[in-house]
C-alpha cells in the first residue's frame, strides 16, 4: 500500500497543515491516532519521540505535572484532585517513553512556604514510579529550575530536623536514584549525592517518614490542603485495604532507627489517627462508632473541608471531639467510650504491639493482634 493510499485525503495537505492535525489530535485524544495507518504513524513518530519535557511546579493550584514534546506542539497536563491521588496523567501509560528522551524540570520552592517543598518531593516520587512502569527510557535528566525570584537553599526551615544533611536541590534528586530502567541518567546539577549512599531506599523512606510527621504542623493553605489529601488517602479505601496505613505499618516494621528519629514514641502518629478519625466521623454523620466503608471519595472530602484540615494538636483534637460526640453519641456513652470503640482496628493494634515491644510502653487494650506478624 503506498504512503499516499495509507494516508487517505490527508496526503493531499500540505505537511505544515497535516502536523497541526496531527498534533490537535494528539493533544485531545492520546496518541491513539498513530494506530491509524503505518504512514501516520511514522510521520508522527520522527518528531513526537525526541524529547519529552516534564515539568513539575511548587505550586498547590499549579498543575500536578505537565508533559510536553520539544519538536510538537503538544501538551498535557493533570491538574485534577482526582488525578493528584492517582499520581497520573492522562496519557502517562501510552506514552512509549522508552523510544524518548526525558527531561524533567524541577521548579523551585518558595523558601517559606514548606508545603511546597513537600509537594514537590510528592510529585518527583511520583514521577520515579511511573517511569519505572514504562518499559524503559532511552534517557532522563533532572534538572533544577529557578521559579522567578526564588532560588535554590542550602536547607530550608522546613528540612531543618532531618537526620541526613541535604540540600533542598539534592533532597529532590534522590528519588532518581530508584529510575531502574533507564539507559542514561544524568542530572542538573550534579547528581554526585546519589553515589553517596548505598541504600537510596532507606534514604527515601527516612525522607518520607519526616515529611509526614513535619506535615502535620506545617503553617499555611497548602499544607492544610496536602493534609486533607493525606486524610482523603487513608480513609477512602474500604475499612480493612487501607494502602496508606499498609505503608505506614511496613516504614515501622522496617525503619526502627528513622522512628527513633523523629517520632520515638509515635506520639505523633497516634495523634494524627485521632484527628483524621475524628474527622471522618464528623464527615458521616451517622449514629456510629465503628470505622465502616464508604464511598467518601475526594471531592466528598473537599466539600465537607473547603479550607483543609488545619494543624494537628491535642487542643484542637479535643473541641473537635467534643463538639461531634455530642451530635453522635449513641447508647448514652462518653466521648471517650466512643473513641476507644473507634480505635478496634488491626492499625492501631499493630501500633501498640510495637510500643509494647520496642518501648515497653503498655498497650491500652489487650493484644488481640500477634505482634510477630509484623513486628
Amino acid at each position: 500500500m503506498s504512503k499516499a493510499t495509507a494516508e487517505g485525503v490527508f496526503d493531499k495537505l500540505p505537511y505544515e497543515l497535516r502536523l497541526q492535525i496531527w498534533e490537535a489530535a494528539i493533544s485531545d485524544g492520546g496518541i491513539n491516532i498513530m494506530r491509524a495507518s503505518r504512514a501516520i504513524n511514522e510521520e508522527i513518530r520522527a518528531r513526537l519521540y525526541s524529547t519529552f519535557d516534564i515539568h513539575l511546579s511548587p505550586g498547590y493550584n499549579d498543575p500536578w505535572m505537565r508533559v510536553s514534546c520539544r519538536c510538537m506542539n503538544v501538551d498535557w497536563t493533570s491538574k485534577g484532585e482526582k488525578e493528584k491521588t492517582n499520581h497520573s496523567t492522562n496519557n502517562d501509560k501510552r506514552l512509549p517513553l522508552e523510544k524518548a528522551k526525558v527531561v524533567v524540570h524541577t521548579y523551585e520552592p518558595d523558601p517559606q512556604d514548606g508545603a511546597q517543598l513537600f509537594l514537590l518531593w510528592q510529585k518527583v516520587r511520583a514521577l520515579v514510579a511511573i517511569l519505572n512502569q514504562a518499559l524503559g527510557c532511552k534517557s532522563v535528566e533532572g534538572a533544577l529550575r529557578q521559579n522567578g525570584e526564588h532560588t535554590w537553599h542550602w536547607v530550608s526551615k522546613v528540612t531543618i530536623g532531618l537526620t541526613t544533611r541535604l540540600a533542598d536541590s539534592d533532597l529532590l534528586l534522590v528519588p532518581f536514584g530508584r529510575l531502574s530502567r533507564v539507559r542514561q541518567l544524568t542530572t542538573t546539577p550534579s547528581g554526585l549525592v546519589l553515589r553517596k549512599y548505598n541504600d537510596i531506599g532507606a534514604l527515601i523512606a527516612d525522607i518520607d517518614f519526616f515529611f509526614e510527621t513535619k506535615l502535620d504542623t506545617l503553617r499555611g493553605r497548602a499544607a492544610a490542603m496536602l493534609r486533607l489529601e493525606r486524610l482523603a488517602r487513608w480513609f477512602s479505601s474500604p475499612w480493612g485495604k487501607l494502602p496508606y496505613e499498609d505503608q505506614v505499618l511496613v516504614t515501622i516494621r522496617r525503619r526502627h532507627g528513622t522512628v527513633a528519629a523523629y517520632d520515638r514514641e509515635l506520639k505523633r502518629l497516634r495523634l494524627r489517627y485521632n484527628c483524621f478519625d475524628t474527622l471522618q466521623l464528623d464527615a458521616i454523620g451517622r449514629n456510629t462508632v465503628f470505622p465502616v466503608d464508604n464511598d467518601f471519595y475526594w471531592q466528598k472530602w473537599l466539600k465537607e473541608n473547603p479550607d483543609g484540615v488545619p494543624r494537628l494538636s491535642k487542643d484542637w483534637l479535643r473541641r473537635k471531639r467534643r463538639k461531634i460526640y455530642r451530635r453522635v453519641q449513641p447508647h448514652n456513652c462518653s466521648a471517650n467510650d466512643v473513641a476507644r470503640l473507634r480505635q478496634l482496628t488491626q492499625f492501631w493494634y499493630s501500633i501498640g504491639s510495637y510500643l509494647n515491644r520496642m518501648w515497653n510502653i503498655p498497650s491500652p487494650m489487650p493484644l488481640m493482634f500477634s505482634v510477630s506478624r509484623w513486628c
